[in-house]
């Protein structure tokens, strides 16, 4: 199981033609996979909706800021085996 729907750049495109009308490089593409896929996504999000709540887990906010926090360290943790070159050219 993938812990995204979109990527970076998919959610780039969005949000940039969401505020301002503006077509990026891919903007077709992504629509067209969207179209394709909808009923899909839509019903996987309600069941892992169903699941939670079933669960009394935390709600998918608190999930995707834990998540968040867990790609954070692991990107600092990466950083830190980088050699000293790298940590302090980041670091400073």
């Amino acid at each position: 199981m993938r812990s995204y729907i979109l990527t970076e750049r998919e959610r780039r495109i969005l949000k940039r033609f969401v505020e301002t009308g503006e077509k990026l490089d891919g903007f077709a593409v992504l629509v067209h996979h969207l179209r394709k896929h909808r009923d899909a996504l839509s019903e996987d999000l309600g069941l892992v909706e169903a699941f939670l709540e079933r669960d009394g887990s935390s709600k998918l906010e608190d999930i995707a800021d834990e998540t968040l926090r867990r790609v954070e360290a692991r990107e600092k943790a990466r950083l830190r085996t980088r050699g000293p070159y790298r940590k302090a050219r980041i670091e400073t």
